[in-house]
């Protein structure tokens, strides 16, 4: 794997993590990180607790293009692999993963937390 750098915003280091997909999965994996995606009181204890800022996007190619476009890295790999390298993994604007996306045991160690998915019916 691709060495992590964090970068400094104010007070805050700021970890920007971004998923390029060519649709939604389903997965558990994904759907951890749609969770935190959409989670922004998470974000702010995540910040207070860990002294991080915590920035995440999910893009979905079925969704819109423009996202695919606007970013050099992941265009660029589009341009030499075609779609077969989605699903793309960016951590503050560096290719981190190609082809897969973090299971829920590497997003956990990444972010020094602890993730489980519940699902309905689950005991």
């Amino acid at each position: 794997m691709a060495q992590l750098v964090l970068s400094r915003g104010g007070d805050y280091r700021t970890m920007k993590i971004e998923y390029y997909l060519l649709k939604s999965e389903n997965s558990d994996a994904f759907e951890a990180f749609s969770s935190l995606n959409q989670d922004n009181i998470f974000k702010e204890h995540y910040k207070r607790v860990k002294g991080e800022e915590l920035i995440t996007n999910l893009f979905i190619l079925n969704s819109s293009i423009v996202p695919f476009l606007q970013n050099n890295v992941v265009l660029r790999e589009l341009e030499t692999k075609d779609i077969t390298c989605l699903p793309i993994v960016m951590i503050n604007d560096r290719l981190y993963l190609s082809g897969s996306i973090f299971t829920i045991e590497e997003l956990s160690e990444l972010l020094d937390i602890g993730i489980t998915i519940q699902r309905k019916g689950d005991d």
